[in-house]
């Protein structure tokens, strides 16, 4: 008797164990390829997620149109004679240097975004990238990993 308790206990833990085990799988890396407009709705989980990457794949071209914006513009003075246009490189040079320093990082990830996009051939955003294999289109972060997670339990993707 108390060896058919034993084998039944034994087949039980197992049986729970590898259960729990398949529900809490979790993808190691979660890459979401959006554009600007697109953040807001299909980042429904915190930023801070662990494994999370985020890549607004516009980021570029938006920061560049900012920093274009925020040059200041010649004066009527400066305009007025190639010494004055002179001036006015010396004047904005060092404003442009502090911006370009303020940006780099963001225009890094931002260009690392579009390499990454071309690389996994992204063709529409917002897409999520899971375990770099699995890409959801059109669905936010949380129905993505949801989705990937069913089809990982039933052994239809690694």
């Amino acid at each position: 008797m108390n060896h058919l308790v034993r084998l039944v206990l034994t087949v039980y833990i197992l049986a729970f164990t590898s259960f729990s085990l398949a529900a809490d799988v979790a993808p190691n890396t979660v890459e979401l390829f959006v554009t600007h407009d697109q953040l807001d709705s299909a980042l429904d989980v915190k930023k801070s997620a662990k494994g999370l990457s985020i890549y607004v794949i516009d980021e570029a071209k938006r920061l560049e149109m900012v920093a274009s914006e925020s040059i200041p513009k010649p004066t009527k003075q400066e305009r007025a004679s190639q010494a004055g246009l002179d001036e006015y490189k010396k004047r904005v040079t060092p404003y442009i240097v502090e911006q370009a320093k303020k940006q780099k990082n963001d225009l890094i990830n931002a260009w690392q975004g579009i390499e990454k996009a071309m690389r996994y051939q992204i063709q529409k955003t917002p897409a999520v990238v899971i375990n770099g294999n699995y890409v959801v289109y059109g669905s936010p972060v949380s129905l993505s990993v949801y989705r990937w997670k069913e089809l990982t339990k039933r052994g239809a993707i690694e």
